[in-house]
């Protein structure tokens, strides 16, 4: 039981880790194409939901 946990731990850390990663060109690309600072919340969470990044 105990594998089966450690990769469960491993592959949502992975996905956390992915995830924090891809928001931070997303709201980057965001500024560069002047998006209005009330929305530049929701482009990170869009693409912290992971929907975007796993296009």
């Amino acid at each position: 039981m105990g594998q089966h946990y450690d990769v469960l731990v491993e592959l949502l850390l992975g996905l956390l880790d992915d995830m924090f990663f891809a928001a931070i060109p997303a709201v980057g690309f965001a500024l560069v194409f002047n998006v209005p600072k009330s929305a530049l919340v929701y482009c990170a969470l869009v693409v912290l939901s992971g929907m975007a990044h796993a296009i």
